[in-house]
């Protein structure tokens, strides 16, 4: 079944009403969100960006604009840092994966994606998407093939797009909400230009701005197979939404391969299409401590400026509050005192500001900051002594866990899986060793949060060797033989994250210890006759003319 335009139209008609009524309901909660936490940080009912309006006007102190940069970088830092590796590729069979020339390729892969990466704009974009995130629970990512970097990403502000989900509550279904002027109009649709927006092309009109719907969706007209660009998987179509059901309603329909958008949800409530995230659990300590902050503020300038009450005499004397001004009053001599304070307060500020102190720490933790910042102190740590303190963390580092869970699956996995698809489609990656046809590639997470979450684990196996070295073995010495130190080496390499090309598969260590063995056999024979050749040289050069120890054996013998 080829492209209805009818029964095209009635299906995008339906889903940009459904997915517009999900969006309106939370729309009063995202605003308070903006306005009392993360002003400039979206875009709502079509507002245009770049228009100079100042929005952080609710905001009486700046630390809400701290905490949520320093979280950002955090997770960041924590989980996709350009300056370590962190992912691998790998497979669920341990044994062909420690496979040498399987281990080559799988590092070599892992290389080209992580040059591709750093080589794009994907990491300054991976920052926004963290922080929108934590903002506001949800948060998409948009990846294009390019010319110039293979990969181009887009960091969507949050408000441009609605989101969709299918039966299993995926979310497979995203709408943008594009704001083009007549010439980015012209320049991304051609001939295909509706002549209303060609007309203020013309006349030089590029002001104007036309918003125009770009929706992402399962293709229901999949053709497998297929060249066309419109059968792919996945559907890709332009809609102008004001036009639809007209000819000049649907501006573009093409298709992907790969679902090009990556769609990250904090916290989700049983089949909730939005996700609530940091935002929400500090709104409200937020708006109490901008209301005390601003108390605070107003108590001191009434101390410093108090309200003055003044005889009605000195309606036009002059009066002045400044420094080093002298005021002259009738009377004040005899013990009148015209001119004094309205009211005499004393508030206790200390109590106050303990409160605001209170507040904004309830504010970090929302933003999980204590915990990112402990474990980036943590991780500049040598990595035995880290994983000896991250494993006394573990209690907290679960409470980390879901958000480091939700990540990997809605947004890393999906993204690295559409690079290594594109690095795959233009040549970049060697061809796989035939041992691994039909097996599944696996991405394996190694950042400092993965290694975190596996810090336990090896401190319990340093633990464990202690105890053998030190309580065991002096008494029991053939305990050693109890203990697989190869695979005890190959479970502290996985976890502290160390590079395969450190450590040799299976196969090249039984080599290297045939080897060694034979070199040992070899150079005990070679000793072996060396002292034959010696002893045999000896007795050759032995006198026998005269009387000694060997023409005597019998003699003494007797």
């Amino acid at each position: 079944m080829g492209f209805d335009m009818l029964v095209a139209e009635k299906h995008y008609s339906y889903l940009i009403d459904c997915l517009t009524a999900t969006y309106n309901n939370c729309l009063p909660h995202w605003k308070d969100i903006r306005t009392y936490l993360a002003p400039r940080s979206a875009y709502f009912n079509n507002e245009s960006d770049n228009d100079g309006r100042q929005n952080d006007q609710e905001l009486v102190s700046s630390n809400i604009l701290h905490v949520r940069r320093t979280a950002a970088r955090g997770m960041h830092t924590l989980m996709s840092s350009s300056s370590m590796r962190w992912f691998q590729f790998g497979y669920d069979d341990k044994q062909l994966a420690d496979f040498q020339p399987v281990k080559e390729w799988l590092y070599n892969s892992g290389e080209v994606v992580r040059t591709i990466i750093s080589g794009s704009n994907i990491y300054n974009k991976l920052e926004p998407h963290y922080l929108t995130q934590m903002d506001y629970g949800t948060s998409v990512l948009m990846l294009e093939d390019d010319d110039a970097d293979i990969i181009r990403a887009y960091s969507l502000a949050f408000g441009t797009f609605m989101i969709g989900t299918d039966a299993a509550a995926r979310v497979d279904t995203l709408l943008r909400m594009v704001q083009l002027n007549s010439y980015q109009f012209v320049m991304k649709f051609k001939d295909k230009t509706p002549a209303v927006v060609k007309r203020r092309y013309d006349e030089g009109d590029y002001k104007t701005k036309y918003t125009v719907y770009h929706i992402i969706e399962p293709n229901r007209n999949y053709k497998k197979g297929s060249k066309l660009s419109q059968d792919k998987k996945w559907a890709s179509v332009w809609i102008w939404k004001d036009k639809l059901g007209q000819k000049e309603g649907f501006l573009s329909i093409k298709g992907y391969d790969l679902k090009p958008f990556m769609c990250s949800r904090m916290h989700v409530t049983g089949d909730d299409v939005w996700a609530y995230g940091c935002g929400s659990v500090a709104l409200s300590d937020n708006k109490a401590s901008n209301l005390l902050d601003k108390r605070i503020y107003q108590g001191i300038s009434q101390q410093v400026r108090p309200t003055m009450l003044a005889d009605s005499g000195l309606q036009n004397a002059f009066l002045s509050t400044d420094a080093n001004d002298t005021v002259y009053v009738n009377g004040l001599l005899t013990g009148a005192n015209p001119y004094r304070k309205a009211f005499e307060i004393n508030p206790d500020f200390r109590m106050a500001v303990d409160k605001v102190n209170l507040l904004e720490e309830r504010v970090r933790s929302a933003y999980f900051v204590p915990l990112l910042t402990t474990m980036l102190d943590i991780a500049n740590r040598p990595a035995l002594t880290a994983a000896q303190t991250l494993a006394t963390q573990d209690e907290k580092l679960s409470m980390l866990t879901p958000l480091a869970e939700s990540t990997a699956f809605d947004l890393h996995s999906p993204m690295i899986d559409f690079i290594f698809q594109s690095a795959w489609l233009r040549g970049k990656i060697a061809k796989p060793p035939k041992e691994l046809e039909g097996k599944p590639l696996m991405v394996e997470f190694i950042s400092t949060l993965a290694q975190a979450q596996k810090s336990k684990s090896v401190a319990n196996v340093e633990r464990f060797l202690e105890l053998v070295e030190t309580r065991v073995m002096p008494v029991y010495p053939d305990a050693i033989d109890k203990l697989n130190l190869d695979e005890t080496i190959e479970e502290f390499a996985d976890s502290l994250a160390i590079s395969p090309q450190n450590i040799h598969a299976d196969d090249v260590t039984a080599q290297i210890r045939q080897a060694r063995q034979q070199a040992q056999a070899e150079a005990a024979q070679q000793q072996k006759s060396m002292m034959d050749a010696e002893r045999n040289r000896t007795l050759s050069q032995t006198d026998t003319s005269g009387e000694n120890a060997l023409t005597s054996g019998g003699n003494y013998a007797a």
